[in-house]
């Protein structure tokens, strides 16, 4: 239209009177909010007749063409981190006849943030969200304004995720209801399944559950079964099921950490529990014993006190105690049993015998035969000993130390073992000396002398290993001596009995000494016959 402000008036005063027509184009305003509602209705700003006029929405106005007009944005009541703002051009020229409508979001200013929990390796997530009613991405620790209460979606599983790692989510997605900081958690999460063994068998248990975190909480879950599992703790059910105090079916590795995908095998080792003691036969023990066992498939050693200990021990294994406790070289503790085998829950006492070493010896091994034998025997035993010479041997005594030790010249005797006990039976070796016909032999050992006629022999029995002097002598100037067996020519000689010997001494004529004797009285006869011949 062309419109006058003035067109109709009174006249009163001479002159000319001016009608300003201006023209103007009609234009409806409109607005709606998408979101929370404003009560605060926007304004537009336009010139009409020359002057600036303000009108709130909606409306419908004549503007003077050609001419601005400008609409609020955003809306009164809008901070600095909600608003309510228009996307539309809320500014224009009235060039025409229009309808304008200004469409605002209400939106809050939100900073979309992530974390993880877990090890590193991940890319950064696009974070998806509804900003003037279309659907743009960004990246995080970026503020951006949002439409109220639209939906917002994180990249989820993460960047550089697998099948069989990846960095999770569960709540990566949502409404925006308030302005401020959306926290995301990603966990890092590995694929696994976890399986169980039995070791040695058994009946009676059930199979294991076992606890994980999955998304920060704790679940449980089923052998034999893949799971997401996060980077964190896994427990097992430790003992299982079915144990009890006295038999267990028990795992040392029933917890630990997830830290790769694949297979957590668990291994349980059917136990029984064991209860051992001790008891002495005999003077007190100076150490406590030791138990040597199996238990969850390694070696291990406990002392076992007097009073006794209890030890869980793999089943079909086997155990022992220290067999001999010995702190002196002659003394010691021997165990009666000091193996055994576990296929039960047992109290076992274990029964240790106080002994010393009875050494009994010979003063020579081939002298003759001995009982008992050396050996370790209980404290307090009563023995029997016994000494049979052999041939050309001779039992003299025994020789005994330590406290209940015989000493005495009786071959069968009674000891008590009280002590370590040195018996040692005494035997003498026989000597046969012999002498032939023409002189004889005479003897010397200790303090003992002796002689052997001629033509005879003589046996004397000499500690082994003692020195014998042998003296030959011929019985007349008519024998000399030749040689002793060996044809050892001297006749004196000292010989060492180690065992059983004979030695012979052997004379003969004395030739020589014959025939000068001969010749002697041949040789007076022809002086004599001579002799008679002259007178």
């Amino acid at each position: 239209r062309w419109y006058s402000p003035n067109y109709k008036g009174k006249v009163n005063k001479a002159g000319v009177y001016e009608i300003v027509y201006y023209h103007q184009y009609n234009v409806q305003f409109n607005y709606r909010i998408i979101g929370k509602w404003n009560p605060n209705s926007p304004e537009v700003t336009y010139i009409q007749f020359g002057k600036e006029i303000t009108s709130k929405l909606n409306t419908t106005v004549w503007i003077d063409a050609n001419t601005k007009y400008n609409i609020t944005n955003p809306l009164i009541g809008s901070t600095n981190n909600e608003r309510w703002h228009a996307i539309n051009n809320t500014t224009g020229i009235a060039d025409k006849w229009k309808n304008v409508l200004i469409v605002y979001y209400h939106q809050y200013l939100v900073n979309f943030t992530y974390k993880v929990i877990g090890s590193a390796g991940y890319g950064e997530p696009k974070i998806s969200f509804i900003q003037f009613g279309k659907n743009v991405t960004t990246e995080p620790n970026k503020a951006v304004w949002v439409d109220s209460n639209t939906e917002y979606v994180y990249q989820n599983p993460l960047p550089n995720s697998n099948n069989n790692e990846r960095w999770y989510s569960p709540n990566n997605k949502g409404k925006v209801s308030k302005p401020g900081e959306v926290l995301v958690t990603y966990y890092h999460q590995y694929y696994v399944q976890f399986k169980y063994t039995i070791i040695n068998g058994g009946e009676g248990y059930s199979s294991p559950l076992i606890t994980i975190f999955q998304h920060g909480k704790i679940i449980t879950v089923e052998p034999n079964v893949y799971v997401w599992a996060d980077e964190n703790e896994y427990n097992a059910t430790n003992p299982l099921v079915g144990s009890n105090e006295n038999e267990r079916w028990y795992s040392p590795n029933y917890k630990g950490k997830v830290n790769k995908a694949g297979v957590y095998e668990i291994v349980y080792y059917h136990q029984y529990l064991i209860e051992v003691k001790y008891s002495i036969v005999g003077k007190d023990i100076p150490k406590n014993p030791m138990l040597s066992g199996v238990s969850l498939g390694d070696k291990v050693s406990r002392e076992v006190i007097k009073d006794g200990i209890k030890i869980w021990l793999d089943a079909n294994s086997e155990f022992n105690l220290t067999d001999i406790i010995q702190e002196k070289e002659k003394e010691r503790w021997k165990a009666e049993q000091p193996k055994f085998f576990v296929g039960k829950h047992e109290s076992i006492i274990v029964k240790y015998f106080h002994q010393y070493y009875v050494n009994i010896t010979a003063n020579s091994i081939k002298a003759g035969i001995i009982n008992p034998s050396s050996g370790w025997y209980n404290a307090g035993t009563s023995l029997i000993i016994t000494a049979s010479p052999n041939k050309d041997w001779k039992f003299y005594m025994w020789i005994g130390k330590g406290e209940g030790s015989y000493t005495g010249s009786s071959s069968n005797a009674t000891i008590i073992v009280n002590s370590p006990i040195e018996q040692t039976a005494v035997f003498l070796a026989s000597l046969k000396i012999y002498s032939s016909e023409g002189g004889s032999v005479t003897y010397i050992y200790g303090n003992e002398t002796g002689k052997v006629e001629g033509n005879s022999m003589k046996e004397i029995f000499v500690f082994p290993g003692e020195e014998v002097t042998l003296i030959a002598e011929p019985s007349s100037i008519f024998y000399v001596f030749k040689h002793w067996t060996g044809e050892l020519k001297e006749p004196k000689i000292k010989i060492t009995v180690d065992e059983p010997k004979e030695i012979t001494a052997t004379f003969d004529l004395n030739w020589l000494f014959i025939i000068i004797i001969l010749l002697a009285i041949a040789i007076s006869i022809l002086i004599i016959l001579r002799l008679k011949k002259r007178k």
